[in-house]
Parts: structure tokens; C-alpha cells; sequence
């Protein structure tokens, strides 16, 4: 039996195929430049390792990179319908909002008492990561949509 499967699924499938490309895009190219620069030491600038968020710059990159790969890899076959691309969408969104929340947690340790606007970037950059997440894990689990998902 041939169903009717809405094409949103498919568009978002291909958005989140797309975005988390350009994740993966941007993580590998940080982690290659860090690299590349990091045994490098310009006279007279303050150590690196002085930054918060230059400090966890290679655990976010590497975290990146996995969460983007996976869902590289779930966006494309979610587009296909695949439920376990579904679950596996719904898992790194899970992830990427725990792991964003403690690293955003340790960030703003490091950054305590700095300004009052300076403490609230780490905030407001887990909320920037963890919204659009957690709408995509309630949309994937609406018994609507559920539905066609083989």
C-alpha cells in the first residue's frame, strides 16, 4: 500500500541534513585551525588558555562534530522516513542540549563575576542551541508524524 507521506518531513529532514553539514563543516575547520595555531605564541599578547571559551574551545568542537555528524547522518534518512533516523534525531537532540547546558554551566564559572553582560552569553547561547532542539524532538514525537516513519 503506497501512503500519502507529508512533504515537511522530507524538508526537514533535508534543513537538518543542511545545517548539521555546516556544523560539521565549521567544527572541522576550528579544530584544524586550533591546531594549527595553538603551538604558536605571539610576543607580548596574554596566554590563550586566559579565555573561557577559548579554554573549552576543543571539547565544544569535538562535541560538535560528533552531534553533527549524527545528525548529518539522521537528517538524510529521516528524510527518507526511516525511523530509527527519527531516533536517532530525537537522541543527539537529547545530547545536544544536556551537553550545551553543562558546558555552558562551566563557561559561566570561569566567567563569574567578569561584567553582568558577560555572564549572561553563556545563557544566552544554551538557549539558542537548546530551543530549536527541543521543538524538533516534540514535532519527531507527535503521534502525527510518528506515523510515517517506517
Amino acid at each position: 500500500m503506497n501512503v500519502h507521506r507529508p512533504y515537511t518531513i522530507r524538508t526537514m529532514g533535508v534543513v537538518i541534513a543542511a545545517f548539521a553539514g555546516f556544523v560539521v563543516f565549521g567544527a572541522t575547520l576550528g579544530l584544524l585551525i586550533n591546531l594549527s595555531i595553538s603551538g604558536i605564541e605571539q610576543p607580548g599578547a596574554p596566554p590563550p588558555m586566559e579565555n573561557p571559551f577559548y579554554r573549552h574551545f576543543n571539547s565544544i568542537a569535538i562535541f560538535s562534530l560528533i552531534i553533527g555528524l549524527s545528525l548529518l547522518i539522521g537528517g538524510i534518512f529521516t528524510s527518507k522516513y526511516r525511523n530509527w533516523a527519527r531516533l536517532l534525531v530525537i537522541i543527539s537532540a537529547i545530547v545536544l542540549v544536556i551537553v550545551t547546558w553543562v558546558l555552558m554551566v562551566l563557561i559561566s564559572f570561569d566567567l563569574a563575576g567578569e561584567s553582568d553582560v558577560v555572564d549572561l552569553w553563556p545563557y544566552i547561547i544554551g538557549i539558542f542551541w537548546s530551543a530549536p532542539a527541543i521543538l524538533l524532538t516534540w514535532y519527531l514525537n507527535k503521534k502525527d508524524v510518528k506515523k510515517y516513519f517506517r
